[in-house]
């Protein structure tokens, strides 16, 4: 996630035009979602998260260390999934494309 550049791209936004009249949205894997939740959740973005599946389907979607991101993904986007608690941060549901 170019998490740098979206936070730019938002600070521009908002310096530019009111920033009630701004809607965010965002499409993700949901795999680092708990590391920026916080951020996500202040400016109200509306996430989209792509999934292929079930944890099955979804193998080839893994971390740079191999492990699948299923579980981090849906332990973040759905509370009922069950997860470490400790990797459970502020919720967010489900969609910003940032073009490069």
């Amino acid at each position: 996630m170019a998490f740098r550049l979206m936070q730019q791209i938002v600070d521009h936004l908002e310096h530019r035009f009111p920033p009630d009249t701004l809607i965010y949205s965002m499409t993700t894997n949901g795999a680092l979602l708990d590391r920026y939740a916080e951020f996500l959740v202040e400016k109200k973005f509306e996430l989209l998260i792509s999934l292929d599946g079930n944890r099955e389907n979804s193998a080839y979607r893994v971390f740079k260390n191999g492990k699948p991101t299923f579980d981090t993904a849906m332990a973040a986007a759905c509370p009922r999934h069950p997860a470490p608690a400790a990797r459970r941060g502020p919720r967010a549901a489900a969609g910003a494309v940032v073009l490069m």
